[in-house]
């Protein structure tokens, strides 16, 4: 219930939507960075979009005293303001920190209790990133299924970089906030509007797909 059926743990939930591709062939599908770009800067329904690939990635590492195993799941550096939460330690993403040479990562309140309740988490590094800070406690995540134990920054390196450029490559799913006293529909027909903007200018990778 908590992982497929309850609105996320945030300020006016119903204020979020998620965003994803739409072709005849598929009903929804993800979004590639290039048009999550392009979204976010030309819109004027959502007070911002935030974009995590849909992919999980389990690190395990040996703290000294036993081995740690935590679930991460990268996210844009506005993730947590999109959804409109506050930290219950440290801080959550600043804008710049996607170009962090080592992943920074902020911690699930469940991890955090799960791993010690260590009050000075913040600045120390676990499975090879950098903790910075700790969700509230009731944060469940906001994707279905698995939301995991560490939501990382959102880092381009020589694993993603094709992608990150790619307008063809799809990984994300996008979650934005409408602004106040916009509906969903307007920011359907806003989306619509600019998939079509993007189809034409960008056939070969865009052709027939749009944005719900």
């Amino acid at each position: 219930n908590t992982f497929l059926l309850l609105a996320p743990a945030a300020p006016q939930p119903d204020r979020l939507v998620t965003i994803s591709s739409h072709t005849s062939e598929e009903a929804v599908g993800h979004i590639s960075y290039p048009d999550y770009k392009y979204f976010r800067e030309h819109n004027h329904v959502f007070s911002d979009i935030a974009a995590a690939p849909d992919s999980i990635q389990v690190n395990a590492s040996n703290d000294g005293t036993r081995l740690v195993t935590v679930v991460a799941r990268p996210v844009s550096d506005n993730y947590f303001e999109v959804l409109g939460l506050h930290p219950y330690l440290g801080r959550f993403f600043s804008p710049g920190d996607d170009q962090a040479k080592t992943p920074l990562a902020v911690m699930t309140y469940s991890c955090w209790q799960r791993l010690g309740s260590d009050r000075n988490i913040a600045g120390k590094q676990i499975t090879g990133v950098t903790i910075v800070g700790v969700t509230p406690k009731e944060f469940t995540g906001s994707f279905y299924g698995v939301n995991g134990d560490l939501l990382t920054s959102l880092v381009k390196n020589s694993n993603n970089a094709d992608w990150f450029a790619q307008r063809d490559s799809r990984q994300l799913v996008l979650t934005a906030r409408l602004k106040p006293g916009v509906t969903r529909q307007q920011a359907q027909v806003e989306m619509t509007a600019l998939a079509g903007q993007l189809a034409a200018a960008y056939p070969k990778e865009d052709k027939n797909r749009t944005a719900v």
